[in-house]
């Protein structure tokens, strides 16, 4: 049977509109405070909730839903010694969370980086409404905060063929799941976060003429020239976008 939520009890007066994100973000509290910890590490019966409320969760944060599932799942970190031979280690991805997106549990693994994040996006998000015993409304803007704070900023297409640059993956084990490039980013101090495709080695050339300075991918050769007063991921989007028009 699925559960049946109930409304959760604010103080917002009355005439005060709740936004989108906020209501998700109620729902999904109200689902999660429904267990306890130890109930949520030992949940195994997907059709005892409401999925609906997870997925729409995870899409509003720019995360994976697809194909919801219960299970557990670890991953590989390797550590580099220096003059030595670089150790392998396996963590677990979600360790209260029962939930996966999109994984093939017949290999013990995830298939790709964006789903273990997605995975661990959603374990970090279920703890923190568990740990935190603030009001209602408080909870509800911190979940919100994070929300848009997950949120990926959009492609910055390159070309007439579709190339673009995006926010790369996680690639420092959850240390930028809350931390997501803007618009409002300088260019050329952000670039560790910036993918060409599969590609991650992206350079920046200041004055690589008078005029302008270059965006290049390493991987491929890719080369961006854009006019040196352009200083942000926003400001570029925007000359491109005209450009390429």
């Amino acid at each position: 049977m699925i559960l049946s939520l109930v409304p959760l009890q604010t103080t917002k007066g009355e005439g005060v509109i709740m936004t989108r994100v906020d209501q998700l973000a109620a729902n999904f509290i109200a689902l999660v405070r429904s267990k306890t910890k130890e109930e949520w590490v030992t949940f195994s019966d997907i059709n005892q909730i409401d999925i609906g409320i997870i997925r729409d969760f995870l899409d509003v944060a720019d995360q994976i839903s697809d194909n919801l599932s219960i299970g557990r799942v670890r991953d590989s970190i390797s550590i580099h010694m220096m003059d030595e031979d670089d150790l392998s280690s396996t963590y677990a991805v979600n360790t209260v969370s029962p939930f996966l997106v999109c994984v093939d549990l017949s290999a013990g693994t995830y298939r790709c980086e964006q789903e273990c994040e997605s995975i661990r996006w959603l374990d970090v998000m279920l703890k923190t409404v568990l740990e935190h015993k603030q009001n209602i409304d408080t909870l509800i803007q911190l979940l919100v905060q994070k929300v848009i704070s997950s949120q990926h900023m959009p492609p910055i297409i390159v070309n007439e063929y579709g190339e673009a640059f995006t926010e790369g993956k996680d690639i420092y084990g959850g240390s930028n799941l809350f931390s997501r490039l803007k618009d409002s980013d300088r260019i050329g101090q952000n670039l560790k976060k910036l993918n060409h495709g599969h590609h991650s080695d992206i350079g920046f050339l200041r004055g690589g003429s008078k005029t302008h300075d270059v965006l290049f991918c390493k991987e491929c050769g890719l080369r961006v020239p854009y006019p040196t007063e352009i200083k942000t991921f926003g400001e570029l989007r925007s000359y491109l976008r005209e450009r390429i028009s």
